[in-house]
C-alpha cells in the first residue's frame, strides 16, 4: 500500500487542498486560494492552530486543521475539520489526519474537541463514531436561496414602518463610520452571537480579528453589510460574502434582543437580496442552526430550500 506522510501544509500545497475541499462541498459555492489562506492567516497570534496535509507519491490526498476555539469561554477547547479525496475515502488517509491531530490536541492539554460532518454521508458519521465522538445536540440546516423567485410578500413598506420608530437601515460603507462607531458594530456582532445556539458559551472575537474577516475578507465588502440604527445606536445587522462566480454566503444576520419583533431581519434580509439581485448574485447560501426557529421561519418563508445539514460532533478528552 502506498505510504500516507502527514506533514505540516505548505502554501504550495493550497490549490490542490482546496480543490479537494470543493469537490467534497459540492453543493456549495466553490472556495477560492485566496479564501483559504485569508482563515489561516486571520486566526488571532494567541490562538493555537495546526495546518497539515496528507500526501502519497507527492501529492496532497487530503488535509485538515486544528484550531483553538478562542471565542468560548472555557478553555482548552479544540475544533478539527478534514477533507480527503473521495476517491480514496477508506484507505487510512483520514485516520493518519486524525492521529496527527489528535497527538497535537492531547499535548496541548485539550479537554474537548469538535468536529462537523455531512449528515448524508455514512461514511464521515462512521469515521467520527469510531472515533469516540458523538452529536452534541447542535446541527446546521444549510439552505439556498434562488434571489430571482424570493418570496417577498408583506415586505413592502417595512422599511417605511421602521422609520417611524426610528429605525434606518444603511450600509457600513454609505455610514462610514469612525473607530468608535466600528467599536460598536463590533459589540452588536458579539452581543448577537452570544444568542446563536451553540454548544460552548461565546465570549467575544477580538476587535483585529472580526474587522479582517468583517471587511478584508475576500468577497467581504463595506457596500454588503448593513445595519439597522436607532438614532445611532446600531441594533441589528446582515452580512453577505461573495463567494465563487454567481452567489453570496450570508454570513451572518443578528438582532439585539431589544428590538426583535419589529421586523428588523425581515428589512435586513430584504435588503440582502435587493443587492444580491443588482450585482449578479443568483443565490444566496446560508447555515442556521436547527433550534434557532425564529430564523428558521424568516428563511424559509423567504424560500431557502434545504440542503444536506452539517452535524456538530464531540468527543471528551
Amino acid at each position: 500500500m502506498t505510504e500516507t506522510i502527514v506533514r505540516p501544509r505548505r502554501p504550495e500545497d493550497d490549490a490542490q487542498s482546496v480543490s479537494i475541499a470543493n469537490q467534497v462541498f459540492s453543493e456549495f459555492p466553490p472556495e477560492s486560494v485566496e479564501e483559504t489562506r485569508h482563515w489561516i492567516k486571520n486566526t488571532p497570534p494567541t490562538a493555537y492552530r495546526s495546518d497539515l496535509v496528507a500526501e502519497r507519491d507527492g501529492t496532497v490526498v487530503g488535509s485538515g486543521n486544528l484550531y483553538e476555539m478562542f471565542w468560548a469561554a472555557e478553555r482548552n477547547r479544540y475544533s478539527m475539520n478534514m477533507v480527503v479525496a473521495p476517491t480514496l475515502w477508506g484507505q487510512g488517509i483520514g485516520s493518519a489526519l486524525y492521529n496527527a491531530f489528535l497527538a497535537d490536541v492531547q499535548r496541548r492539554g485539550g479537554t474537548r474537541l469538535y468536529t462537523w460532518i455531512k449528515s448524508n454521508v455514512p461514511e464521515a458519521a462512521s469515521f467520527a463514531e469510531h472515533r469516540g465522538f458523538a452529536p452534541s445536540g447542535h446541527e446546521h440546516r444549510m439552505s439556498r436561496l434562488d434571489v430571482h423567485v424570493a418570496n417577498l410578500d408583506g415586505y413592502d413598506g417595512l422599511e417605511d414602518r421602521l422609520r417611524a420608530e426610528d429605525i434606518r437601515v444603511t450600509t457600513v460603507a454609505a455610514l462610514d463610520p469612525d473607530e468608535t462607531q466600528l467599536h460598536a458594530i463590533h459589540a452588536l456582532d458579539n452581543d448577537t452571537t452570544k444568542d446563536v445556539p451553540q454548544s460552548e458559551e461565546f465570549v467575544s472575537t477580538p476587535f483585529e480579528t472580526w474587522y479582517r474577516d468583517a471587511f478584508q475578507a475576500p468577497g467581504a465588502s463595506t457596500e454588503s453589510f448593513w445595519l439597522a440604527l436607532h438614532g445611532d445606536r446600531p441594533v441589528g445587522m446582515a452580512v453577505l460574502r461573495r463567494q465563487g462566480p454567481n452567489a453570496a454566503w450570508n454570513s451572518f444576520t443578528g438582532v439585539t434582543a431589544d428590538f426583535r419583533g419589529k421586523g428588523v431581519a425581515r428589512a435586513l434580509k430584504k435588503r440582502t437580496i435587493d443587492w444580491a439581485r443588482a450585482n449578479g448574485v443568483d443565490y444566496i447560501f446560508t447555515g442556521n442552526d436547527v433550534s434557532n426557529e425564529r430564523m428558521l421561519a424568516v428563511n424559509v418563508r423567504l424560500g431557502y430550500q434545504p440542503l444536506p445539514p452539517i452535524t456538530e460532533m464531540v468527543k471528551d478528552l
